[in-house]
């Protein structure tokens, strides 16, 4: 069967191993698809999905500059192509993408590298889209810094449905001796008028409470902070020497080397910033990774919400055959969506590797390598490295990277899965667990966020300005009603 079968049904139901449901898979990238003007796709390189489903994706293609092969596509149209110029930057050109995002709105806020800049001191930027907002160099305004404070270069950026970016990034603050001083940078930008404030949650040298050592760095690994609509972070702290290593909540203390995880018995023996994944939702639920103490092949654990969600040596949920756990993937990446449910990737026990991962929802199972078919494709095998997966805040889209099989040919390609609307319950605005899920809780939760103007509290889906009305309330009224089921 030709590759190209696969997309003639854009929206398949899953099979092979998957329970029947509203649950749905859309191919939305191929290698192979043409990008008008560019070349033909032939890598997945990262992804990114909102709300509505309206995705982002960065690939490679076969066009034979290679200064200008990479593409960003939104929702199946070129965003950005590498060596373009862009707003506000000049002399330069784009020159490589880093970490995915796309907020409700479908903009695109992100760190972006720079070519033909006449400098390697001014090649990289926080950019809104195509515009900067923030060019390695500039001086910065937040007051937690020393004055002629500069900034040396960025990691990877997180945008909320306000326009806020969080992002790790290297200074020159004259008051800390060293020469690149790493800190977490809140930048509020305004898009109708192109301006910005900063401010500083926290940076080396801080001593941040619960502990007894100042910060060295920070995690910079992708996934490994997050940020919510509602400003609040969590990431991982390098302590000074190493030993103390930390997950905060912004400035709350989670979990430390060397104190008792949530996991009787055990430790904490590792939160460095290999390999480990945080996630916060906007319900203020968190999740994150790390490595225990003792027995190596029960050391690696998921922790949700201060309990314990998965750990090396526990069974695969929905996998038969009595297999446990071995590894999170690759880069252990963990996605938390509002109603608190978390994505995570799993490798198990079976002699039969080409069938021993799969892609969770909780415990469902939404891929498995070896297993699931899509329109009489194969998956081959299903990516666990950084950006190879994601999911939408409200939990409802998933798009993970993949590569497909008709037996003959193998090609790399991103799949979006639709969870359908029962998945995640809107009228749980606090994304509590408990019994009934449903509480006045729930009626404060959605009128602080209709005060606040945030996007959730658009429950009718209007577009008309403003797009929060009496109707919203209404809506949300209705929800409750209906409960979750």
């Amino acid at each position: 069967m030709a590759m190209r079968s696969v997309r003639s049904g854009l929206a398949l139901v899953l099979a092979a191993g998957l329970p029947a449901s509203a649950q749905t898979i859309t191919p939305v990238l191929v290698a192979g698809d043409p990008v008008v003007g560019v070349g033909f796709v032939t890598t997945i390189e990262s992804v990114a999905v909102n709300n509505s489903g309206q995705w982002v994706i960065e690939a490679d293609t076969d066009n034979p500059d290679t200064t200008a092969d990479a593409v960003k596509l939104r929702s199946g149209v070129l965003l950005l192509q590498e060596n373009q110029t862009l707003v506000g930057v000049s002399p330069g050109n784009l020159s490589s993408f880093d970490a995915n995002s796309i907020n409700a709105a479908g903009n695109c806020g992100a760190n972006m590298f720079l070519r033909n800049t006449g400098s390697t001191s001014t090649d990289s930027g926080l950019f809104f889209n195509n515009r900067l907002i923030l060019q390695e160099s500039a001086i910065s305004t937040a007051p937690q810094f020393a004055p002629n404070t500069p900034y040396i270069g960025f990691f990877d950026a997180r945008m909320n449905d306000s326009n806020r970016l969080f992002v790790i990034a290297s200074v020159d603050d004259p008051t800390i001796a060293t020469t690149v001083d790493r800190a977490l940078v809140i930048v509020n930008f305004d898009p109708a008028t192109g301006t910005y404030t900063e401010s500083v949650l926290a940076k080396e040298g801080d001593t941040l409470p619960g502990m007894t050592v100042a910060v060295a760095d920070f995690a910079t690994t992708p996934y490994s902070y997050d940020f919510n609509n509602n400003g609040d972070a969590i990431y991982y702290v390098v302590s000074v020497g190493g030993a103390n290593d930390a997950v905060y909540r912004n400035l709350t203390k989670l979990a430390m080397e060397t104190e008792p995880s949530p996991i009787a018995g055990r430790t904490w023996a590792s939160l460095s910033s290999s390999g480990n994944s945080a996630a916060i939702n906007n319900a203020g639920g968190h999740a994150y990774t790390g490595t225990l103490s003792g027995d190596t092949a029960t050391d690696r654990v998921i922790i949700r919400n201060g309990a314990k969600f998965r750990q090396e040596g526990d069974a695969p949920p929905g996998i038969p055959g009595g297999f446990t756990l071995t590894s999170f993937g690759t880069s252990s990446i963990i996605k938390m969506a509002d109603n608190g449910k978390v994505l995570w990737f799993g490798d198990w026990n079976d002699p039969d590797t080409t069938r021993d991962t799969a892609l969770f929802l909780d415990d469902q199972v939404l891929l498995q390598e070896g297993v699931t078919q899509v329109g009489g494709m194969l998956v081959l095998s299903i990516s666990s490295v950084e950006d190879g997966y994601a999911m939408s805040p409200n939990g409802r889209f998933i798009v993970a990277e993949v590569t497909l099989t008709d037996g003959v040919t193998n090609r790399n390609a991103a799949l979006l899965i639709d969870m359908g609307e029962t998945q995640a319950c809107y009228a749980n605005c606090d994304g509590s667990t408990g019994s009934p899920l449903l509480t006045a809780n729930d009626f404060q939760c959605f009128l602080n966020k209709y005060a606040a103007g945030d996007s959730y509290a658009n429950c009718d889906g209007s577009t008309g300005i403003p797009a929060l009305t009496a109707n919203d309330f209404q809506c949300f009224l209705n929800k409750y009603a209906a409960g979750c089921s």
